[in-house]
């Protein structure tokens, strides 16, 4: 039965392992999630064509059945290595015998009977036919995990369908976050990084504010007891005692396979930004170094644009300044204006064909030329929003004097 299923929810604020928590769940009879970073929950209430919707499904979510196309299958850029003991599988489910079993088992009653299907039922359906499909039991299933990787509005989509959902906030001291977002845009940028260094700092302090302040708004809805805020380096410290509490927290069985960081049942050795490959539990995440690694300009300008988000976490005041105003000069805007319009546009001339059967009637070398004009057009507006907004400051008088229930954190 559908009523008895319920669901975690669980989003990042940072870089704070949210793919590392969903991971550790991955092989538990009792939840059932998609690998990676799944989908959005974005179905409509109600759904008037189950097959439809389904295939859109399969179609729009390539990388939950390949991981190959996915985040999870770009090893260096975007995790440390692949899956399995050889760090060298990508993780693969055959998507027609997925939908087989969503329809056989889970939406026949709905489609025989030409009936719309309710945005919560096609949800839980698509996760059991999931299980099925990865030979999960689904009839042992309490539990559908869905990693919501950002506010997009999946959060009062899925209360509205879940209202004893538990949402799991994963966060991270944003100064520590910093140190690892630092490491990962040198990483993906390469030579000329220091250019745009502070302009990655200064967005990333930002996206930090913002992402505090719509968890608070979104604590506001829950009752007591629904929410769980965990920070990431005490989730490392804590290791089988965590999981032994939030095992009593959901109400399902702790089993050692908790403390394995799967997809798929295969080994996920992680995406840490210093890429070297740990599976699970690492007594090397314990220790707060922002402390010491962290520059003086780096610690100040963030201890003091993120003054109440770090209290409204309850980390270390830092070298806080009142009069600290967030600044992002024009060059590094300019800079990173140019490389993202170059990589751009080699990315378009060295396209070969498109798969829209439209564009492919048409001589290639006049699509592309048409993209590249698009692409220029878009980079530039950006450009200009960039340039315009360049000095908006963290959103400080929104979360002044809030405060998270103490019960809420882990």
């Amino acid at each position: 039965m559908n009523e008895s299923i319920n669901c975690i929810l669980v989003t990042p604020h940072g870089r704070s392992g949210s793919l590392f928590i969903q991971s550790l769940f991955d092989g538990h009879h009792q939840v059932v999630s998609l690998p990676g970073l799944g989908m959005s929950y974005s179905f409509p209430h109600s759904i008037f064509d189950v097959v439809a919707a389904l295939d859109e499904f399969i179609r729009k979510h390539p990388d939950v059945f390949d991981s190959s196309k996915s985040y999870l299958g770009i090893p260096g850029e975007r995790v440390t290595c692949l899956f399995g003991p050889g760090q060298n599988q990508h993780l693969y489910v055959d998507s027609m015998e997925f939908r087989k079993n969503a329809l056989h088992d889970e939406f026949d009653s709905w489609v025989k009977e030409e009936r719309p299907i309710s945005r919560k039922d096609f949800v839980i359906g698509v996760h059991k036919a999931f299980a099925r499909t990865i030979g999960q039991n689904p009839s042992k299933i309490k539990y559908i995990l869905i990693h919501a990787h950002s506010y997009d509005g999946s959060h009062d989509r899925a209360l509205d369908d879940f209202p004893d959902l538990f949402y799991v906030a994963m966060a991270r001291d944003p100064r520590e976050d910093w140190l690892s977002w630092d490491k990962v845009c040198a990483l993906r940028t390469g030579a000329g990084y220091t250019k745009i260094s502070i302009l990655m700092r200064n967005n990333t302090i930002r996206l930090y504010a913002d992402s505090v302040h719509k968890l608070y708004l979104f604590s506001l809805k829950l009752h007591p007891g629904q929410l769980r805020i965990i920070d990431l380096n005490r989730f490392h410290e804590l290791n089988r005692e965590a999981m032994v509490s939030l095992a009593g927290y959901f109400g399902i069985e702790f089993q050692d396979i908790l403390l394995e960081s799967t997809f798929l049942r295969k080994l996920w050795w992680g995406n840490s930004a210093d890429r070297i490959p740990i599976s699970g539990f690492d007594s090397k995440k314990i220790p707060y170094n922002w402390t010491t690694k962290l520059s003086k300009e780096d610690e100040a300008a963030i201890s003091s644009a993120l003054m109440e988000p770090i209290r409204m976490l309850n980390y270390p005041t830092g070298t806080y300044s009142s009069g600290f105003v967030l600044r992002t000069p024009c060059k590094p805007i300019v800079d990173m204006f140019i490389r993202t319009l170059a990589s751009s546009i080699r990315n378009v001339a060295n396209r070969n064909q498109y798969n829209n059967k439209i564009l492919r009637r048409i001589p290639l070398v006049i699509v592309k030329t048409v993209h590249i004009s698009y692409e220029i057009y878009s980079n530039t507006v950006e450009l200009a929003k960039s340039l315009y907004g360049r000095n908006k400051q963290p959103n400080y008088a929104a979360l002044k004097g809030r405060m998270f229930d103490p019960a809420d954190f882990l």
